[in-house]
């Protein structure tokens, strides 16, 4: 069988295949008190870097909102470790992880579980939908700890839809408050839980049976750039060096679909056929909102995770992490008309950003001479640390999991000890770790817990945001914080966000809903966690309980909301 566009047949039957027949009405000269529908857009680690790099190039909806919208040039998340779960809660929550509680993707509990922020082990509340009934795991938003504004929009009225490729992605922006549903490997399609729904609905059933109609039968896809091969619009460094990337290259050429479906469905992810997928479901959601509650307003979370697997693998500078950028404005430029189209371009509010940055892959770093970029074996730390606790205290293995920054001890082991026995291994523990090149700060969780960071190291300093991104329960009895470009890591290749650096914290923001959201430019350092409370009070809702009490800059005349 010939490689399939799959991406091109997304865009061209949006409306053939998912129909609604929706009754539009002729839009009013004065909008209504708040937008109709609100869209915030997660591009998965689109970092500022990479904005910067694609600007010039951008021609679609990336770039519409850029132009026509307001747009934050230093905006920031206050995040030690960045990460996907702890940035989308921010999103929603406008809170710190030591009060929120998604220290990061995954940690070890207290009973030495190695879990992820979404499990949730009591099934009769939250197993996952499978094709033929239910899987035995369950997700939901269990974890979090405090109401974000999901929470608050239900609770006022409005109806909150959360997607996006990873269950944790989706669920953080939902909370506890809107309905979530992701891409599920295992079938293909897309998902939801007992926590969100008592049945797989209807509507995404259908959904999935037409993307399995397209999905399903091909035995390939075509990556076609949105540019010629040579254009400038990839005219970087390293931008076709794999030499420390994992797979091979997926661009402009046929890429092979294994038959194994969960391989296959990793795959579809990376590819703009899975971000077309994300939208149609996206688009689908909405009209059919529209069509059967018209006069609820919706909150839309989007999360699109294909750049972010891509960056994982090929590092940010790769063609395949450029291209996906491209795909992406061109494909939301499309969505944007299909939902202005749908409720009306005055009815329509926007946000577009990121839940993290990246580094680019640190030996790519050395060939540019950047100094400290450097690829950092967690495990040979690990194993001098635990040689070093065993020839001083007799405990074997001590270190039983690793996440950076933090390094989790074995629980039994580790209460066994006496209490002055674990204050002089934590003293040991720190000590190694300063000693070791690349890393610049080492903590005890008992600094994390009882240090005065503001003091120690200045009211803004990057190191008081490891305090406010820790949760005892959550965290290891070791943290540390690497110099710039250093990257700590079980892998040999590729690369991550892992530190409190602009390359990981930064990302682009820009905010659009004309007579809402004034226009412009502004170039002041802002911070993410202010996002929930600007949307709130456009959307005239209480303001989460632990966001920010003020909004972010700039955007608001009094009379727009009076």
């Amino acid at each position: 069988m010939q490689p399939f566009r799959l991406t091109a047949l997304f865009l061209a039957c949006t409306h053939a295949l998912f129909p609604l027949n929706i009754q539009r009405t002729l839009p009013s000269i004065i909008p209504s008190p708040v937008p109709k529908i609100t869209v915030v857009c997660v591009i998965d680690q689109f970092a500022h870097a990479s904005w910067d790099k694609t600007k010039p190039f951008l021609r679609g909806g990336i770039a519409q909102m850029a132009k026509t919208g307001h747009l934050y040039e230093q905006a920031y998340y206050p995040h030690a470790r960045p990460a996907t779960g702890t940035g989308h809660t921010a999103l929603n929550t406008g809170a710190f992880a030591k009060d929120h509680g998604i220290v990061a993707n995954t940690w070890q509990d207290m009973e030495d579980r190695f879990v992820q922020c979404d499990n949730d082990f009591d099934l009769e509340k939250s197993a996952v939908f499978s094709p033929k009934g239910v899987y035995e795991y369950g997700r939901s938003a269990e974890k979090i700890l405090v109401p974000g504004l999901s929470e608050v929009a239900k609770d006022n009225n409005c109806a909150v839809i959360s997607l996006s490729h990873k269950s944790r992605s989706a669920i953080c922006m939902a909370g506890k408050g809107g309905f979530a549903a992701w891409f599920d490997d295992a079938s293909g399609g897309y998902t939801t839980s007992k926590a969100y729904s008592k049945a797989m609905p209807l509507w995404m059933k259908a959904f999935n049976r037409r993307l399995g109609q397209l999905f399903h039968k091909v035995d390939a896809l075509r990556w076609k750039c949105v540019y010629p091969e040579n254009h400038p619009a990839y005219n970087f460094s390293f931008v076709d060096d794999y030499r420390y990337a994992h797979p091979p290259s997926l661009v402009n050429r046929a890429i092979d679909l294994p038959k194994d479906l969960k391989k296959r469905s990793k795959i579809f992810q990376q590819t703009p056929a899975g971000c077309s997928s994300l939208f149609l479901l996206a688009l689908y959601a909405a009209r059919r909102h529209y069509k059967h509650n018209p006069d609820q307003p919706l909150v839309l979370w989007i999360s699109l995770s294909s750049l972010d697997i891509l960056g994982h693998f090929y590092g940010p500078d790769s063609r395949e992490c450029i291209d996906i950028i491209y795909q992406i404005d061109m494909q939301l430029k499309r969505f944007m008309h299909d939902i202005e189209q749908t409720f009306g371009p005055s009815e329509c509010a926007w946000a577009l950003t990121s839940d993290h940055g990246i580094m680019s892959i640190p030996e790519l770093l050395k060939h540019k001479n950047i100094h400290g970029a450097t690829r950092i074996s967690a495990e040979k730390m690990i194993t001098s640390l635990n040689r070093a606790f065993y020839r001083r205290f007799n405990v074997k293995n001590l270190i039983t999991h690793f996440d950076i920054p933090y390094f989790y001890f074995d629980e039994p082991k580790w209460n066994a000890l006496s209490t002055e026995e674990q204050v002089l291994l934590l003293e040991d523990g720190k000590e190694l770790l300063q000693a070791y090149p690349g890393i610049v700060r080492a903590w005890s969780c008992h600094d994390l817990k009882n240090g005065n960071f503001a003091r120690s190291y200045g009211p803004h300093a990057r190191e008081t945001w490891f305090q406010k991104q820790y949760f005892e329960k959550r965290c290891g009895q070791l943290a540390c914080m690497v110099a710039p470009y250093s990257y700590l890591t079980t892998y040999d290749k590729g690369t991550s966000h892992c530190t409190p650096y602009d390359y990981d914290v930064r990302v682009p923001l820009m905010l659009r809903a004309p007579g809402r959201i004034l226009p412009g430019i502004t170039p002041e350092r802002v911070s993410m966690l202010k996002l929930p409370t600007t949307l709130a009070r456009m959307l005239k809702l209480p303001i989460p309980a632990y966001a920010p009490a003020r909004t972010l800059p700039d955007v608001f005349e009094e009379k727009l909301l009076s």
